[in-house]
């Protein structure tokens, strides 16, 4: 566990370092075991480790504003070790009973935001393509990890089956914890702590989705998202529904104001938005508002959700710009530092600092229109004439290949491909069956025995760029060979092999 530390990371109040316990672990592995093990048949947490020395981070907004900093606490190392082995055996009596929410994504092995980006853009333009209308809340809870009651969430974890001598653990754990903020060179006085998890620890995150882990139960109206503290609400109106009343979606976000209320966290109206999904082609007629303790929710045409910019019509160019304008600032770093470096660290450059701000969420805003996409596409080739020192107007083609780089839209197809291969081979934490069915007839047709992935159907542009529909089709146009590769690392070397030379 104590080789698992990030030797980068800072230390605590004790000033003792990640490295200094690397170097000695030979020596301090048995009389620290002995204290843990102590720790946990008595289920009493050294005081001595819960000293947080906390350091504001500046997020955004006007510095001189509190309120624009996260706290986040450092905890001393000793503390950490011990965490990360009770945080393991938690985690893993969690998943094992199937404790969690199905759609929490925050924090857990094998989940991802991609994953949640994912499944729910999938369910939004299979609706939208339907003819109906999807109203997204997103929802900004209010410093969350900082407010979380300690007896609610020691009687949420009884609930959950931890009891004993493990909640007696759980319950010194959050009691007499202390904290002081460092500053520059200023230093605040010791302040106890009464509320909240500590932000940096290795717990808290999980602790704060046990806390948030029955928030869906509070309504039945909604269907829940969730990612830590991010929440996200959304309610799809019957097709047959011209005339949509947002009077009934405020009746029933009484529910969650009541959920909030009993479990002590407050929603922030100020940073609380939503959007209405609809096919543009389709005219609704919308009445009501959205309103939270008699303030009213500001409507947006898009915003951002886990990093990817989600516009009511899921065009995608709000996002496409953002990653161009990124994209394009950093272009300039590669071609001033070509005439020092190889063409190896350059590329390796690209893969690290560009290529993930093309990549993240690729698989849902990758299928916007050939207009928008373009605009990527540009930036690429100017980036592959940088690496190959070729003026602009050399063909791109032959450098992409040389290079070993995909273009936007063979990135698009790869990593959807990826996608599907650890669907349909059980690589991802839990299946999404609704996502394709297999060709499964009494019939003996050639599909059949491709193994091909029935496509469905959609009658809408914005449908088809669902994943139920680009990823089976996508799958069927591989050589079944590739398709009947089982290992990811030799499927996805095989793939990117496969869409450079077509």
């Amino acid at each position: 566990m104590i080789n698992t530390l990030d030797p980068k990371k800072a230390w605590g109040y004790d000033d003792l370092s990640v490295r200094l316990l690397k170097d000695a672990k030979d020596f301090v592995c048995e009389p620290i075991a002995h204290v843990l093990n102590l720790s946990l048949t008595t289920g009493i947490f050294p005081n001595k480790l819960k000293v947080a020395r906390v350091v504001p981070i500046f997020k955004k907004g006007d510095r001189k504003l509190p309120g624009n900093y996260r706290p986040i606490s450092i905890l001393p190392i000793i503390s950490k070790v011990y965490e990360k082995i009770v945080n393991g055996r938690l985690l893993k009596f969690l998943e094992d009973n199937s404790l969690f929410y199905e759609h929490q994504y925050g924090f857990r092995h094998g989940y991802s935001t991609k994953l949640s980006l994912i499944n729910l853009i999938n369910q939004i333009t299979k609706y939208t393509d339907e003819g109906r209308m999807t109203v997204g809340i997103f929802i900004d809870f209010a410093k969350a990890f900082d407010t979380i009651d300690h007896s609610i969430l020691l009687k949420k974890l009884e609930h959950y089956g931890i009891r004993g001598v493990p909640l007696d653990w759980f319950k010194d754990y959050l009691t007499n914890r202390q904290q002081f903020v460092n500053y520059d060179s200023a230093q605040s006085f010791n302040e106890s702590l009464s509320c909240g998890v500590p932000q940096g620890s290795v717990l808290g995150p999980t602790l704060f989705l046990m806390y948030i882990n029955d928030l869906p139960n509070s309504s039945k109206y909604f269907n829940f998202r969730l990612f830590a503290d991010d929440s996200s609400l959304f309610h799809t109106f019957n097709s047959d529904e011209r005339h949509v009343d947002l009077t009934e979606v405020c009746m029933n976000m009484k529910d969650i104001i009541k959920w909030c209320n009993a479990n002590k966290l407050t929603i922030n109206v100020n940073k609380t938005k939503y959007i209405l999904f609809q096919n543009k082609r389709r005219h609704f007629v919308i009445s009501g508002q959205l309103i939270i303790n008699e303030n009213i929710l500001e409507s947006v045409d898009s915003t951002s959700f886990l990093g990817i910019i989600i516009d009511k019509n899921l065009t995608w160019k709000t996002h496409v710009y953002k990653v161009c304008n990124t994209v394009s600032k950093k272009i300039g770093i590669l071609y001033r530092i070509r005439h020092f470096v190889s063409r190896k660290v350059l590329v390796m450059l690209y893969n690290a600092f560009i290529l993930p701000h093309m990549t993240y969420g690729l698989e849902v805003w990758g299928a916007a229109n050939k207009t928008n996409l373009n605009s990527v596409l540009i930036l690429q080739k100017r980036i592959a004439r940088v690496l190959a020192f070729k003026d602009y107007r050399h063909p791109s083609a032959p450098l992409f290949l040389e290079l070993k780089l995909l273009d936007i839209y063979k990135q698009y197809r790869y990593m959807i491909c990826v996608f599907m291969h650890d669907l349909i081979n059980n690589n991802l934490p839990h299946r999404f069956t609704d996502y394709f069915s297999f060709i499964n007839h009494p019939y003996e047709t050639r599909t059949k025995s491709k193994c091909n992935i029935n496509v469905t159907k959609f009658q809408t542009n914005v449908g088809k760029q669902s994943i139920s529909y680009s990823g089976p089709d996508l799958w069927n146009q591989l050589p079944i060979s590739l398709r009947q590769n089982k290992k990811r690392k030799s499927f996805c070397n095989a793939l990117k092999q496969y869409y450079l030379q077509i």
